[in-house]
């Protein structure tokens, strides 16, 4: 009989250990359930507050645009006003046009002498300068979302010949040297390299003023040479084929020659056998 009830007694107890093992696992179950639960939760707050935020954004640019046409516009008047005359303004909006003001200049520029002389004339003729702006934005646009460095070398490509950019670096110092005087400093063309920036800038909002200097630096001055060798070599291959054409040309000329040639021959053959 005492061995039953000692029995009975180790079976209660491995049921009691059971059962509370059982009820913690349930219980760490219920709280891994929980947190889980919160964590879904804060990602799906997470993810509205940024959907929210990104609707904001796209909002504030919107916003932004439309000021600025308004400030443009307002900016039109003012000058207007200020001399007594109606004049005509841009697609843009941003100042008034004078197509007078560039005539002179030829671009692309090919020589030194042409761009220093177009940026002191820059520096001090306010005109000219609000034009020239004008000018770099209908090349580049003003959505703010395009390409600043492929429109940065469509802008480049049409100011300066491939050949003259030869002659420049960023800063004036190069290691192989053109000419005898070396490299001219690009970034001393202060106005010039400013106000292509701020087309750039319209155009492309997330450009900067590091990027800039990379554009020129590492891209259009120190790929120039390049690019101009790469020009002329294409120039001369389709001068070649030009030439090739124009012989070819030739050639079925003088044959067609020789044929009319022969057949006049033959006609005055016959015609004497005729008369005989």
């Amino acid at each position: 009989m005492g061995s039953e009830v000692e029995l009975d007694s180790n079976q209660n107890q491995t049921v009691w250990v059971s059962t509370s093992q059982e009820n913690e696992t349930t219980g760490l179950n219920a709280q891994l359930l929980e947190l889980k639960t919160e964590v879904n939760s804060m990602k799906a707050e997470i993810k509205a507050e940024v959907s929210s935020l990104n609707q904001e954004i796209v909002q504030l640019r919107k916003e932004v645009r439309e000021e600025y046409k308004k400030v443009s516009v307002l900016f039109d008047e003012i000058l207007n006003k200020i001399e007594g005359v109606k004049l005509p303004t841009t697609t843009h909006g941003a100042f008034p046009i004078r197509p007078d003001l560039l005539k002179e200049y030829s671009f692309p520029l090919a020589s030194l002498e042409e761009i220093n002389n177009f940026e002191t004339e820059l520096k001090v003729n306010k005109n000219l300068k609000e034009e020239f702006f004008e000018f770099l934005k209908k090349i580049g646009g003003t959505t703010g979302e395009g390409d600043a460095a492929k429109v940065g070398y469509k802008i480049v490509d049409t100011l300066f010949s491939m050949e003259i950019l030869t002659y420049y670096s960023w800063t004036g110092i190069s290691k192989k040297k053109t000419n005898q005087e070396g490299k001219h400093s690009f970034s001393a063309l202060k106005t010039l390299v400013q106000i292509i920036f701020e087309a750039l800038l319209i155009c492309d909002t997330r450009y900067n003023l590091q990027k800039h200097e990379k554009l020129f630096k590492e891209g259009v001055l120190k790929h120039a040479k390049k690019r101009f060798e790469r020009k002329v070599k294409q120039q001369e291959a389709k001068n070649g084929h030009v030439t090739a054409e124009n012989e070819g040309q030739q050639d079925k000329e003088k044959e067609k020659t020789t044929l009319e040639e022969n057949k006049d021959c033959n006609s005055s053959d016959s015609e004497i056998e005729d008369i005989q």
